[in-house]
């Protein structure tokens, strides 16, 4: 038993240190040879051992060890420890001690550790044992559900670590490597958190600390530790005390038994074209020179030889049960602190890939390390290699040995199949990946001359040209990849200085990976350009493209003239337009920062333009359009000029006359009448566009005009139905000159009929403009078009005689505050049948507004800005708009559903109740009614504030269909409408 002191303070000092053990039981009798087993009569002083000053505080004496010199006699019982005085023997104890103290041993372990373990918030768990090669140590606890009173401060591996934490003191003692892995028992939510510490409370001595590397959610480590006392911490991970999950958990130390190959110095020879095998069971310490982010477990290395002009793809395969991830490096060497690849798994059992290539003409040699991707799992392995021949590596693969460019001379035939370069997006091409790999080549330019580089690809090829000043660049001095596969690009340079200049021309793809063929050529521009002043123009031929026109030679600015807002200086040209003709002028520029502007005068005396193109940004071709309506040839000026001083560039001048289809503008638009369809109409020669009018963000190819007459309060629907892989669109304005459309289509894709359908809410007829046209700026196609009157699929009828059901037992939706919605569609109790088409799934949002879906998929929108119904709006599909404003459900306000009635005629009931517009003080109540069987639908307003808000005067009433092209409105911003007692029947035709 152990000693009772004279007062209960030592004791406690004792029971609260970290990694105390309980040593042996003293003799029941004194030995009479041995001094220091006398009884205290107050004569002697108490023998004790000092720490020093990390823990003396002069109060106490530190606990005595062991007996200094051995019993002259046997002892008949072990010793135990004594405990100290509670005050010091300067006055003789009243009594003697009831038992003798035990002489003292020097401290048994350094100061560092027993002075962390002392200064431990908690008690410690029983002590490790420790492992051997053929033992490991494996203990069970259990974390208790709360981090109340059992926490230590100052966790040094995560500010997170908030569970139960046990702590077991470890003793070494000798250098050894342990394995440490931590797991939740199955069935266990913890999250384990391993740490190992010189000093328990001390974050700043502790040696590793480890979350999320053992198997599952568990933490592992592996560590080589020197002789002494350590502390292994057994936490839970969690951001509050409220997270804290408890449950038992295993805890294994173990000794690693390393094989021949656990170190990268020792890795096993492997030839390419055979396999290996091993177990990263026997790996050393994870290797984490590729990846210093992640801890994965044990590594062994294999020194794998490639044949040369090899590409090899390495397949580590995980053996054995229970199944786990391989992860896989490759390196150049040993010293190498990156990877040249690396195969993770994407899941435990399944392979690790990684590929490398050598395009040496002689052997390599990699290093390949295989682990597991968590620590505390692993196993037996095979490792297998795929190999393929590579295409030989052309001479000018890299920069140093780049081919000269002759500027008289076409080189044929060049390719970048066996490149082995690549220049990432910093160096000229902003925004695109680090791209394929480059051929390289060099030319001379003579000083102040322009040089047109031309790369014409294989029809499968999609080149790019990069131009640098030498072949370490920070920037380009030009960059092209303005088109698509098999079309040639084209960049131009400038030697800006006195003296020759060369330069590198470098040809890859924009596409990472991707190689091919090309023919690539180099002109000389004219040393200056001579039509800088209007009667010098030079004059422009459809059949002979202005090709690399140099706008910087231009000296004469066009001021504000059509385009105020560009300043750049101009070329001209002269134009002569035939009869009855349409002339098209292009301007492409060779490079991504040039900017044309394009003007179009009558005459050089003109102070107004006929025609202006300046819509295109830095890189894109601008156009321009000029009709000749007359009888006789019509000569025009064009000016080719910049948007500003600085963002010069060279530009090919295409022109093309074309004669235009007659609707190929607004005010010849073709009437189109009610059932008579128009074929084969063909957009490939139309002249007008219409910018962001409708398409936001999107000018859209040439357009062909119709016009169509709608009957007061008629609905219209006009169809494209395109031809082949045309992708059309529909605009519908009420004038030539709008600022708005009246409906605009393009909701499928490629190829698809395109419907547009709105409605004359008029009391006269009313004449409609529409405009069809492709998507993109380019695209053309060839259509047909048809208009008609459809019926409504719906009457309404108003009536005054509202009948609110009791919402007793209704549902409430967790919906509430400003524009929140159900999210992902809810099942109806029965089968709608809406504008003709099964709805099965319903959705709404605080709004007013109500969405019925065909399936459950898509999603309810909490759009809050309504439109008119009597035109689709294809952002509610399926809108059933009962009072669709900007409102607010804030308790006791909300959102309820209910269904009553029998089987066959039951009614869907959804209330808005208490809900209030947002920003306005006053309560409505309203329903919407979905019948079975009739597929009636009815909008009761049930109260209200009855004011302009509250009745409607910025809400709209009405139905869209599921697909969002057809709808029908009973109202728009139209106060009066939800006033109480007002029902809306749609009654399906």
């Amino acid at each position: 038993m152990l000693l009772r002191p004279k007062t209960g303070l030592g004791l406690a000092v004792l029971l609260t240190a970290c990694g105390q053990t309980v040593l042996p039981m003293p003799d029941a009798t004194t030995d009479a040879s041995n001094p220091m087993d006398a009884r205290d009569t107050g004569s002697l002083p108490d023998r004790v051992a000092t720490d020093g000053p990390t823990i003396d505080r002069g109060v106490l004496p530190d606990v005595a060890t062991m007996d200094s010199a051995p019993d002259a006699l046997p002892d008949a019982e072990p010793d135990v420890v004594s405990m100290p005085d509670s005050a010091p023997d300067a006055l003789p104890d009243a009594l003697p001690d009831a038992l003798p103290d035990v002489a003292s041993m020097p401290d048994s372990t350094p100061d560092a550790a027993l002075d962390g373990a002392v200064g431990c918030a908690l008690p410690t768990q029983p002590a490790l044992a420790e492992p051997t090669a053929a033992m490991p140590t494996i203990v069970m606890g259990s974390w208790s559900a709360s981090s109340a009173s059992s926490t230590i401060s100052s966790y040094g591996c995560t500010s997170f670590g908030n569970g139960d934490n046990h702590i077991y003191p470890l003793t070494i003692t000798a250098r050894t490597t342990l394995q440490f892995v931590l797991t939740a028992d199955t069935g266990v939510l913890a999250n384990p958190m391993l740490a190992i510490r010189r000093a328990c409370a001390s974050s700043a001595m502790e040696l590793v600390c480890d979350l999320d590397s053992g198997p599952g959610n568990g933490a592992a480590t592996r560590v080589t530790l020197d002789p002494g006392t350590y502390y292994v911490i057994a936490d839970e991970y969690a951001t509050s005390a409220s997270l804290v999950r408890g449950g038992a958990y295993t805890l294994t130390v173990s000794i690693p038994n390393e094989a021949p190959n656990a170190a990268c110095a020792g890795a096993t020879p492997w030839m390419a074209g055979t396999a290996a095998a091993g177990s990263t069971n026997g790996g050393g310490t994870n290797d984490r020179s590729c990846n210093p982010t992640t801890t994965t477990g044990p590594d062994v290395f294999f020194r794998y030889t490639l044949p040369a002009n090899t590409r090899s793809v390495i397949t580590g395969t995980p053996l054995g049960m229970p199944a786990w991830r391989p992860y896989l490096r490759v390196r150049d060497d040993c010293a190498m602190a990156t990877c040249l690849a690396v195969g993770s798994a994407l899941s435990a059992g399944s392979t690790a890939t990684a590929t490398i290539e050598n395009r040496a003409n002689v052997p390599r040699t990699f290093i390949v390390s295989m682990s597991s991707y968590e620590l505390g799992t692993g196993g037996a392995f095979t490792l297998t290699d795929a190999l393929t021949m590579l295409p030989p590596v052309p001479d000018n693969a890299v920069c140093a040995t780049a081919t000269p460019l002759p500027l008289i001379a076409n080189l044929t035939m060049q390719t970048t199949v066996g490149a082995i370069e690549t220049r990432s997006s910093s160096t000229c091409a902003a925004g695109v990946a680090t791209g394929g790999p480059l051929s390289y080549y060099t030319m001379t330019i003579p000083p102040g001359r322009t040089v047109a580089v031309t790369a014409t690809p294989a029809p499968t090829f999609d080149p790019t040209i990069r131009i640098f000043a030498g072949c370490t660049p920070t920037t380009c001095g030009a960059y092209r990849n303005s088109f698509g596969v098999g079309v040639p690009e084209q960049s131009v340079y400038r030697n800006a200085t006195a003296a020759d200049q060369t330069i590198i021309i470098a040809v890859g793809s924009a596409t990472a990976g991707a190689t091919g063929t090309f023919d690539l050529s180099a002109r000389l521009l004219p040393a200056a350009s001579s039509n800088t002043t209007c009667a010098a123009a030079r004059a422009l031929d459809p059949m002979t493209p202005a090709l690399a026109q140099n706008q910087a030679d231009a000296t004469e600015v066009n001021g504000s003239m059509c385009e105020p807002t560009a300043t750049g200086n101009v070329l001209y040209y002269s134009l002569a337009i035939p009869a009855g003709q349409t002339a098209i002028v292009t301007a492409t520029p060779y490079s991504t920062s040039a900017d044309a502007v394009l003007r179009v005068v009558d005459s050089c005396m003109s102070a107004t333009c006929v025609a202006s193109a300046n819509a295109s940004f830095g890189g894109g071709a601008e156009q321009v359009v000029v009709q000749n309506t007359t009888m006789a040839t019509r000569n025009v000026i064009l000016t080719l000029g910049s948007r500003t001083a600085t963002t010069t560039g060279v530009f090919d001048l295409v022109t093309r006359f074309i004669t235009a289809p007659s609707n190929a503008t607004c005010g010849s638009a073709t009437t189109l009448a009610a059932g008579a369809p128009l074929a084969m109409q063909d957009t490939g020669s139309a002249l007008d566009r219409r910018s962001t009018t409708c398409v936001s963000g999107s000018t859209g190819g040439a357009l062909l005009y119709y016009s169509v007459t709608v009957p007061a309060g008629a609905a219209a629907r006009v169809r494209v139905t395109p031809t082949g892989t045309f992708d059309p669109t529909i605009r519908v304005f009420q004038t030539c000159m709008p600022t708005s459309c009246t409906s605009y289509r393009n909701a499928v894709s490629a190829g698809v009929l395109e419907e547009a359908v709105w409605r004359n809410t008029t009391m006269m007829d009313q004449t409609y403009i529409v405009a069809v046209g492709g998507v993109g700026a380019t695209e053309s196609g060839v259509f047909s078009i048809a208009y008609d009157n459809p019926p409504d699929p719906y009457t309404i009828v108003r009536t005054m005689t509202a009948a609110c059901e009791d919402m007793t037992g209704a549902t409430v939706l967790a919906i509430s505050g400003d524009d929140s919605s159900t999210g992902a569609p809810i099942a109806l109790p029965f089968t709608f049948t809406y504008f003709g088409d099964s709805a099965t799934h319903w959705g709404a949002s605080t709004n007013g507004l109500m969405q019925l879906f065909s399936s459950a998929a898509g999603a309810t929108t909490s759009v809050y800005s309504n439109t008119d119904l009597n035109t689709p709006d294809s952002s509610i599909p399926g809108g059933v708009a009962v009072f669709w404003d900007d409102l607010s459900v804030t308790a006791p306000a909300n959102v309820r559903h209910l269904t009553i009635g029998a089987m066959g005629s039951r009614r869907f009931i959804l209330e808005w109740n208490n809900v209030t517009p947002l920003a306005v003080a006053e309560t409505m109540r309203f329903q919407i009614k979905l019948s079975e069987g009739s597929n009636v639908i009815e909008f009761h307003y049930c109260a209200n504030a009855g004011t302009p808000r509250t009745t409607g005067d910025s809400a709209s009433m009405g139905l869209v269909n599921i697909a969002g092209s057809r709808s029908i409105g009973a109202a728009f911003n139209s106060a009066g409408t939800a006033t109480a007692g007002n029902v809306i029947r749609f009654i399906p035709r």
